[in-house]
């Protein structure tokens, strides 16, 4: 983990719950990956509580993205694993991108949905996050947070563009923006949910269609 970014999450640790996921190649990257997801759960069957540590984004992509506990049940990560597979490397988006949990609360179950209010309050710890990390392309999986993304940039000066709506693939639209914070600009892509029915060939192509530097930055590691 970069020492650097801790230092700098720690200043925040007020405005966010989790620390994100830092792959270990991800700070000496010429072309950064923020893989964004949605929601984290409490699981009733883990006696460790971990959720109520900072530490917990980084326990899941550890167990469930890196280490492949309990695979074949958890799909959300497994799907990523495979989204991502060019030339039949394993596993090495988690090496290269970092991984950030979009809603700052845990759900009682993953039958739970957020509400508007943690949209439009993960909006503004997202940014802080962008801030410190300097994405060059943040991946949302999962679309949802694109629709309050309008109403929480509308009266900033950090919107480059707004929403855009894009193909239609397994019956949700592909979205993109992007946010700029002083010269830098981070763009932004939002896809299909992985844990739901994903064409993961499809979605693929549109990924490296909008962003080439995927496909040429995880097949050349």
């Amino acid at each position: 983990m970069n020492e650097q970014y801790e230092i700098e999450f720690d200043k925040i640790g007020d405005s966010i719950t989790w620390y994100p996921y830092i792959g270990k190649y991800y700070a000496k990257s010429d072309f950064k990956i923020l893989m964004v997801g949605e929601s984290h759960y409490k699981n009733p069957d883990d006696p460790r509580e971990i959720w109520k540590s900072k530490d917990f984004t980084r326990v899941i992509v550890g167990e469930l993205g890196v280490n492949m506990d309990f695979y074949n049940n958890i799909k959300f990560f497994k799907q990523i694993n495979q989204l991502f597979n060019w030339n039949g490397q394993e596993f090495g988006i988690w090496n290269q991108a970092a991984f950030y949990n979009f809603i700052q609360r845990p759900l009682a179950t993953k039958h739970d949905r957020p509400s508007k209010t943690d949209f439009l309050t993960g909006w503004k710890s997202f940014e802080k996050i962008i801030e410190i990390l300097k994405p060059n392309l943040c991946v949302f999986l999962g679309s949802a947070a694109a629709n309050t993304f309008n109403e929480s940039f509308a009266k900033g000066n950090k919107v480059d563009k707004t929403i855009k709506w894009h193909d239609n693939i397994n019956r949700t639209y592909l979205k993109t923006s992007s946010l700029i914070n002083e010269d830098m600009e981070t763009n932004l892509i939002f896809i299909k949910h992985p844990s739901q029915y994903i064409s993961l060939d499809k979605w693929r192509e549109k990924l490296v269609e909008f962003h080439p530097e995927i496909k040429a930055h995880l097949a050349n590691q």
